[in-house]
């Protein structure tokens, strides 16, 4: 099991709408349904309810009750999250935290090295210009590993929290 859904359903949508989707189907389960089919048509339900009431939201929900209507890919990300819905505590507790550190790798992979981190790989003599954040910190970790590093270092890197 995983964190984060991969399924199709939530590709038709944009990326801002997708995290409240989730939620919504969310609630409705934590309200006790349990079959897909219910949980959809619940949501269908309350997509109707959203669309006769004058709020911005009403195209977006039009959209979500199309593709309600569509079952396979629907059911398919209902069954994900019962399924998720079911794990215990601890359970959903370590994949968030496994999906977090996988997300925040991804982020700093796509950002340029700090000044403070090339300064500090200067400073331990390494000589590998990294090219993002991601990898500045592991050769980082990588440096102060090495059997040879000399006490200024090690205290510098304390100092620092590197």
């Amino acid at each position: 099991m995983q964190w984060e859904y991969t399924g199709q359903f939530l590709e038709q949508f944009e990326t801002k709408y997708r995290g409240t989707i989730g939620d919504q189907f969310c609630r409705i389960i934590r309200q006790g349904h349990k079959l897909p089919t219910q949980i959809i048509w619940v949501m269908q339900r309350n997509c109707e309810n959203r669309m006769r009431s004058s709020d911005d939201h009403s195209q977006f929900y039009e959209q979500l009750y199309f593709a309600l209507s569509q079952p396979n890919d629907a059911v398919e990300f209902v069954e994900f999250l019962l399924e998720r819905e079911n794990l215990s505590w601890e359970e959903k507790q370590k994949l968030k935290s496994e999906w977090q550190a996988e997300n925040k790798n991804s982020w700093q992979k796509s950002q340029p090295p700090t000044e403070k981190q090339l300064n500090y790989l200067k400073a331990l003599h390494c000589e590998t210009i990294p090219e993002n954040k991601f990898e500045a910190s592991q050769l980082i970790e990588q440096c102060l590993k090495t059997k040879d590093k000399n006490p200024l270092e090690v205290k510098i890197c304390e100092t620092h929290n590197f």
